[in-house]
């Protein structure tokens, strides 16, 4: 339809003995490339390449196919080009679609609200978290950063305001239930100045741990002979 439009009718006895094999191929692909082992609420780069893989070897080995088969004779390259970006699309967007709703649905989610110190990887990681888990009865309303270059800037949708500089003022204006400190990395005399602004106005004080812990093999379940 895209390609030919109202000509459509001359090449439609040709699309009805390509569509089985268009359709089986785009399967096998899909199988063979990983697609239909992802997670779709987790969908990441890595998967947007092992779809473009699959994209890929769809559109070719439906090609070869119909070239063994019917010598490719009468089939426009061009549906095969428009077919790909299509598959792409609708591809990508449904897998997209749950993780936006996801997120969405955790954004709108009512909770204590909480101030996120550090807007590096490890505030992303929380802002996710607390999106994502029910456990954490929170709701993330800013982050706050000494880095100049991420003040007044935006991540995941919420603003990036100036660090300690703005902290007593962030905690005035959205009356938080607690700051969050999202880095381990934070230097020992900001964190105290943190300590002593969020004590002085009644504000709880959490750190984000990421921590690996290894537990003992050893059990006391007989192995046998």
């Amino acid at each position: 339809m895209i390609r030919f439009d109202r000509d459509v009718g001359l090449y439609y006895h040709l699309f009805m003995q390509s569509l089985p094999i268009v359709i089986a191929c785009q399967i096998v692909s899909f199988f063979a490339s990983g697609v239909y082992r992802g997670s779709w609420r987790y969908i990441s780069l890595a998967d947007l390449s092992t779809y473009a893989k699959a994209i890929v070897l769809a559109v070719l080995s439906s090609v070869m196919v119909l070239v063994y088969v019917y010598r490719f004779e009468g089939y426009s390259r061009g549906v095969f080009v428009i077919n790909g970006m299509l598959l792409a699309l609708l591809l990508v967007g449904s897998r997209l679609s749950f993780r936006v709703l996801g997120e969405m649905a955790g954004r709108h989610r009512v909770g204590q609200p909480v101030l996120i110190y550090g807007a590096g990887d490890g505030g992303a990681t929380l802002l996710r978290e607390l999106r994502s888990n029910r456990r954490y009865d929170f709701q993330p309303v800013a982050f706050l950063d000494d880095d100049p270059k991420k003040q007044l800037g935006r991540m995941l949708r919420l603003p990036i305001l100036a660090g300690i500089g703005e902290l007593e003022a962030a905690i005035a204006r959205h009356q938080p239930y607690g700051v969050i400190i999202s880095t381990s990395r934070l230097d020992p005399a900001r964190l105290r100045e943190v300590q002593r602004i969020c004590y002085l106005s009644g504000t709880r004080l959490m750190q984000l741990r990421f921590d690996l812990e290894e537990l003992s093999t050893t059990t006391s379940v007989d192995v046998g002979d």
